[in-house]
């Protein structure tokens, strides 16, 4: 399951309260940065692709 992170899981937070939002960013041109925009549905984005970069991939380990 992939969902935004930082920046991204803030502009979600602020949507879901109702306020309007933009977001600014830049990814790489690759699968991680469609991932990305498909979380960010609710949001108006401006994203910007990179070639010669790669979108940033956090994984996060829940303990039990």
């Amino acid at each position: 399951t992939y969902c935004a992170g930082g920046a991204g899981n803030v502009a979600l937070n602020l949507r879901s309260l109702g306020a309007d939002v933009t977001l600014l960013g830049v990814t790489g041109r690759d699968e991680l940065s469609t991932n990305l925009i498909e979380c960010l549905l609710s949001v108006n984005c401006h994203i910007q692709k990179v070639e010669a970069i790669h979108t940033t991939l956090k994984a996060r380990y829940p303990c039990e």
